[in-house]
């Protein structure tokens, strides 16, 4: 089964091919690279055996698809000295190459399936056997398809080397979108020739031009194409009208837009602005407490060493007031020794008078 929904183009039909592992399609482009030590291991099975510019089985001619490098001779002759070549390993390659839950996941750093199991490498299946046979599987799928067929027709053998120069490891999104500009291409070439002087003015236009002419060249004719006649001057006003009209309605929109766009950046400044006043306001909070917390420290702190001078100025007081009064003391204590000393010599010199007295009687 393919694993990309049928895809139909309605000017070239059908096209359905399975799409590859991209570490695969690497794989392939080596293999047929033609660069040194690139080239397939062994055959992949009698079915893939591709000499002089054929395929033996099946009778296609190798260069309709491009890509085939000059691997294929060598490839060609180790199919034949391939002993192993069975048609029950024939068989067991097609299954591998075809069922991709049999073959496994592809490692392309060793260059091998999970899939493979030690019967096939008893049977001498080799990794590029299989994928050798997938570039096969592959290449018939590409020639069937009646698009590709019509790409063919529409390109040519050798321009359509160039423009895929993988061959058949060229992902199914490169030949979809050649396939998508052919398909624009006729349908654009249609419409000119459906016009009154169409023809005339497509011929007039590829006269000296080497090759064929680009979508948007094709373009360009057939709104010339389209201007030729008064009818189609009509249709043509009227497509203008539809375009002004569409133009005038597109502006409306991105003026709407625009002015939504405008609206919501204004609403975006102003929660920016909120943001930053909440964040300013959370700073400045935060600064007054940071404030009101050291300064209450500070308040704390000088307190606290008032009420320490405080103590040390009474207690210097109470030891000064202690010392005036022992002074106090001491200096009543010497008044009164004073005064008992002059005390004591009065009394003295009045015995003293009292003794003269009696001795002098």
């Amino acid at each position: 089964m393919s694993e990309n929904p049928l895809l139909r183009f309605n000017n070239l039909g059908d096209w359905n091919v399975d799409r590859l592992q991209s570490s695969i399609r690497g794989r392939i482009e080596d293999m047929y690279s033609g660069r040194p030590g690139s080239t397939p291991k062994d055959s992949g099975g009698e079915n893939n055996i591709r000499t002089a510019g054929k395929f033996i089985a099946g009778g296609h001619i190798a260069s309709l698809i491009p890509g085939i490098g000059p691997a294929l001779n060598l490839l060609g002759n180790a199919a034949a000295l391939t002993t192993a070549n069975t048609g029950a390993r024939t068989k067991r390659i097609q299954e591998l190459a075809s069922d991709p839950r049999q073959r496994g996941t592809y490692n392309s750093g060793k260059n091998t399936y999970s899939g493979l199991n030690y019967i096939d490498q008893l049977m001498d299946i080799r990794p590029d056997a299989v994928t050798s046979q997938i570039e096969s599987n592959r290449r018939g799928q590409l020639l069937n398809q009646p698009a590709m067929e019509e790409l063919m027709l529409e390109y040519g053998v050798d321009d359509l080397k160039k423009i895929f120069p993988k061959g058949s490891a060229t992902s199914n999104t490169e030949i979809e979108k050649a396939l998508e500009q052919v398909d624009t291409r006729r349908g654009i070439i249609s419409d000119i020739e459906g016009t009154v002087d169409g023809t005339k003015l497509l011929q007039t236009r590829r006269q000296g031009v080497d090759g064929n002419l680009s979508n948007d060249e094709l373009r360009i004719i057939r709104d010339d194409a389209l201007k030729s006649t008064p009818e189609q001057k009509r249709a043509g006003e009227l497509h203008d009208d539809s375009l002004e009209n569409s133009q005038s309605t597109r502006d409306f929109n991105e003026n709407s837009i625009q002015i939504s766009r405008r609206a919501a950046d204004l609403a975006d400044q102003k929660v920016r602005n909120d943001l930053k006043i909440q964040e300013a306001e959370i700073a400045y909070k935060n600064s007054t407490n940071d404030y009101n917390w050291r300064t209450a420290n500070l308040d704390r702190d000088y307190n606290w060493r008032t009420s320490e001078a405080d103590r040390e100025l009474k207690k210097e007081l109470a030891l000064l007031g202690f010392k005036d009064k022992d002074a106090d003391r001491r200096y009543d204590r010497e008044e009164r020794r004073d005064e008992q000393r002059q005390l004591f010599i009065l009394q003295m010199m009045k015995g003293l008078g009292s003794l003269g007295q009696s001795i002098a009687i």
